[in-house]
């Protein structure tokens, strides 16, 4: 009789036929599910423990991903208030330098209308003191009376429309409208013409007239920023004939103000346009001028202000980019 170990064969992975044995008595036969399964059962608790461990892990990394972006939440969070706070501390800065400039401009234009009145206010003066005289020398009839309300009330009439320009120059525009850059320019011009002429500086309007879309009273503020800084350029270096050309461009939809006041220091033009940044003497600039003439035709009209020196002098020229 031959004794075969069933569990022996199965180790050296040999069967009952490789022994050419007949009838062989087998032994250590595998009777229970665990000795017929053996191989199967410990393999799949191998896989069982190897997709317990990979579960741990990535529910390691899930914990770790969730606590980043958790942080990364907060952050933004944190980075979004940082940014509210600081736009608004900037638009309220804006707002703020904007009404300096305003009130500088005002001032620029009480400056101009005293100017403008000065002459109509010594007619008038010289007409009311004459008037004695023309009575006495017996001169003053029904005609000389009519004349005499005409002359004034035109001279009265023309320091109406002063007036009157001021107060549209300082219209607030709640919204966009078309207007000609040209009247806009000459409306701004017909109040300091008196103030130019007065200091010898020739004030010129040249090129086709053409229109835009955008705040018509900012865009004077503008105007009158630039032709004062050409005006006082030219004072400032005793320029004894000065010369302001404002220049319109309808093809290229440009406004240049050319002047010959000496032009720009090379070495700080390329921060005119800094808040608070003055050339001007001590107490006779702001710095905020510029700065807000740019931020009104850049961020407000959607335009372009540049500046450069050319000739005689600087050239700041406003491109409509729309």
């Amino acid at each position: 009789k031959v004794y075969l170990s069933v569990k022996n064969l199965h180790k050296f992975g040999l069967s009952v036929d490789d022994f050419g044995v007949k009838d062989p008595i087998l032994v250590n036969n595998p009777t229970t599910f665990y000795e017929l399964y053996r191989n199967e059962i410990n393999s799949l608790m191998a896989i069982m423990v190897l997709i317990i461990i990979f579960s741990i892990m990535i529910y390691k990394k899930n914990w770790e991903l969730k606590k980043y972006a958790d942080e990364i939440s907060n952050l933004n969070k944190s980075l979004e208030q940082k940014i509210k706070k600081a736009v608004e501390e900037n638009s309220k800065k804006d707002k703020m330098l904007f009404e300096q400039s305003k009130l500088a401009a005002m001032g620029e234009m009480i400056g101009a209308i005293a100017h403008q009145w000065r002459q109509p206010l010594n007619a008038i003066g010289i007409n009311i003191q004459n008037l004695e005289d023309d009575y006495e020398d017996g001169l003053v009839d029904e005609k000389f009376i009519r004349e005499f309300i005409e002359k004034n009330m035109n001279i009265i009439h023309f320091m109406s429309r002063t007036i009157d320009d001021f107060r549209d120059f300082f219209k607030v525009d709640k919204d966009k409208k078309t207007f000609y850059i040209k009247k806009a320019v000459e409306d701004v011009i017909s109040i300091q013409s008196v103030q130019f002429k007065n200091h010898n500086i020739d004030l010129q309007i040249k090129g086709e007239d053409f229109s835009i879309v955008g705040y018509e009273s900012e865009f004077k503020q503008v105007v009158l920023n630039l032709i004062n800084n050409a005006k006082d350029a030219i004072l400032e270096n005793n320029i004894p004939y000065g010369i302001v050309e404002i220049i319109l461009d309808s093809k290229n939809k440009e406004l240049s103000i050319k002047d010959n006041g000496g032009g720009i220091p090379e070495d700080v033009i390329d921060r005119i346009f800094e808040p608070y940044f003055t050339t001007k003497e001590q107490g006779k600039g702001t710095g905020i001028g510029l700065y807000m003439s740019k931020l009104i035709i850049e961020d407000n009209i959607g335009g372009k202000l540049i500046a450069k020196n050319a000739g005689d002098g600087a050239v700041f020229t406003i491109r409509f980019l729309s």
